[in-house]
């Protein structure tokens, strides 16, 4: 029996490069298809049995969590989908999981991503906290490719 994966850390590749970010956790990785019911119905009106068929495909947005850097890539990215760039701003990503020996283990493409929101933990001085910031990425299609 093959073992669980085991995740000791995240990277993301944009648009085919990788991003040097020290990413801590992802959320959201959801898709699937709406389901149909239609029912049978017998002479007489009385309902024999329900066919279920899929119905329209759907993607859940995805969350990543990464330290705070000097780098505001992230924040020229979501500034260029605000002022109306958003053609630009839709890239294929992939979020690659890797284990302890640096090795990938899994990796989900994402179809026509952008960061939608940019959330940061709280800023207080007297705390002795990493900074962080959470980007909602909404895409067009994610699947899992290893």
């Amino acid at each position: 029996m093959e073992n669980p994966l085991t995740v000791a850390r995240f990277g993301v590749e944009i648009d085919g490069k990788v991003s040097e970010g020290k990413f801590t956790a992802v959320k959201g990785i959801l898709h699937g298809n709406e389901v149909i019911e239609s029912r049978v119905t017998g002479s007489g009106g009385q309902s024999l049995t329900v066919i279920k068929q899929p119905g329209t495909a759907y993607w859940s947005p995805v969350e990543l969590t990464v330290a705070v850097t000097s780098d505001v890539s992230a924040n020229d990215w979501i500034k260029e989908t605000m002022d109306g760039g958003i053609d630009s701003a839709r890239v294929d990503w992939s979020i690659v999981a890797y284990d302890q020996t640096e090795t990938e283990v899994a990796r989900w493409n994402m179809e026509k991503a952008w960061i939608s929101e940019i959330r940061y933990s709280n800023l207080d001085a007297a705390a002795n906290d990493i900074q962080y910031e959470t980007w909602t990425v909404v895409h067009e299609g994610i699947y899992r490719e290893a």
